[in-house]
């Protein structure tokens, strides 16, 4: 069979139905996600909630870091946004109280305006990901994507 025979018999609606698939799969494991937005500055926290809602994401925001650590420890969140700077304890700090407490499962991202190479060590150390601000909606898709893709 020539190449052009095997493409004209190809059947792409069978393909399309399989991208289809894929792509509600990647749609739902999205709404599914847990996540946790812990900033003491309210617009900012408001803006990644919008973005999060895009997502269909289910978002718990608090503006206290202290009580951050307290939801880590009581509930499951597929992911958290951490704001670096805020009053009573870092973002560094919240990360390091709620490894040993709350289900490691968490997958922390530290939102920052600041990157200096000694903050940029420790969030590695961690097992977290530094996110520069300000935050757009591409850079909300990179933490939001599925690990196995």
């Amino acid at each position: 069979m020539s190449d052009t025979e095997h493409f004209e018999r190809f059947d792409w609606r069978k393909s399309l139905r399989f991208i289809e698939r894929k792509l509600e799969e990647q749609e739902s494991k999205a709404k599914d996600l847990e996540v946790l937005v812990v900033d003491d500055d309210s617009n900012d926290s408001l803006f990644l909630c919008n973005e999060l809602a895009h997502f269909h994401c289910n978002v718990t925001v608090c503006h206290n870091p202290l009580e951050g650590v307290q939801l880590l420890a009581k509930k499951h969140f597929d992911l958290a946004f951490i704001d670096q700077k805020m009053p009573q304890l870092t973002g560094i700090e919240l990360i390091q109280q709620s490894l040993p407490e709350g289900p490691r499962a968490t997958n922390f991202v530290l939102v920052t305006g600041f990157s200096d190479s000694p903050l940029i060590e420790q969030t590695l150390k961690l097992g977290a990901v530094l996110a520069p601000k300000p935050f757009n909606r591409e850079k909300l898709t990179m933490f939001l994507r599925p690990k196995n893709d």
